[in-house]
């Protein structure tokens, strides 16, 4: 047996063992998993169930979410540990656990969940201060995950979730106003809403305010405001905003031209997962 895997077994078979300590023990392993070793038959894949157990034994809501992003990055999102671990999540006493398993039985199409999903998540919305159940909520009706699509009440829920600050949910206003989901595009809604949502530091709605700016659409062109909301997403983690700003301040687009500079947010674009290529190739740069 891996050591690892002999030191988590010792925490699992010891009845004191605590949260910090099953935490500690199971971390390693699934560090184990996730880097391939029982794809390679390094480890058995029995270990998934003894990470699971300890996980769920700690109650810890962000173990818990990590080890699910661990599984689906090893296409494991199939796999009954991670039904289970999904399971453990909707009964988890965390808030953000909870809405975390609804998201994920959404977004992973687990559709015989969807009225479990359902009614966990208007549960959470009798009280919810920040909005984050209603945007989910909304999310659901948009789609139609476990309850009749609906655009109108998508739009009804989210500006209950934007009355309470939520910048999800202004994000998401903005959208269907651009889009025109419930009648004519509304270009002014868009861009209030869009804005409302930036300056609640919401990296999309940065990027695409400051694609607006860019194109002059529904607002006046203006580079140099194009750059700054593009900065702002940039620092935001918004890979494609860190581009768009790299070729700009590369070539003196809303500022002067500073290669040096250019060059580092579009290595930061690729560190954030975007590449910068085509933008170069279209730009006319090296």
């Amino acid at each position: 047996m891996h050591p690892q895997w002999a030191r988590l077994r010792e925490a699992l078979d010891d009845p004191a063992s605590d949260a910090t300590r099953l935490v500690s023990r199971a971390d390693p392993v699934s560090a184990l998993f996730e880097r391939g070793d029982c794809a390679i038959g390094l480890l058995p894949l029995d270990i998934l169930d003894d990470l699971l157990a300890a996980y769920v034994r700690a109650a810890d809501a962000a173990a818990l979410r990590r080890f699910a992003y661990v599984l689906i990055g090893q296409d494991f999102a199939r796999h009954m540990v991670f039904t289970r671990l999904v399971d453990a999540l909707a009964v988890n006493p965390a808030r953000e656990a909870q809405l975390f398993a609804v998201r994920l039985w959404m977004d992973l199409g687990y559709e015989d969940d969807g009225p479990r999903a359902l009614a966990l998540v208007r549960e959470l919305c009798r009280d919810d201060p920040d909005g984050s159940a209603h945007v989910l909520l909304g999310y659901m009706t948009h789609r139609g995950y476990g309850v009749a699509k609906d655009e109108a009440e998508n739009a009804r829920l989210q500006a209950v979730a934007a009355e309470r600050g939520n910048a999800d949910a202004m994000f998401e206003l903005s959208v269907l106003a651009y889009n025109g989901a419930l009648g004519p595009r509304d270009s002014d809604a868009a861009i209030r809403w869009c804005r409302a949502a930036a300056d609640h530091g919401h990296a999309r709605a940065a990027y695409n305010l400051g694609a607006f700016y860019a194109t002059g659409d529904g607002v006046p062109q203006d580079p140099a405001r194009a750059l700054e909301w593009y900065l702002k997403a940039s620092a935001a983690g918004h890979g494609q905003a860190s581009a768009m700003a790299g070729i700009m301040t590369w070539k003196g687009d809303g500022t002067s031209p500073d290669a040096a500079r250019g060059q580092q947010l579009l290595a930061l674009a690729e560190s954030q997962g975007v590449d910068p290529t085509p933008l170069l190739e279209e730009a006319g740069l090296p």
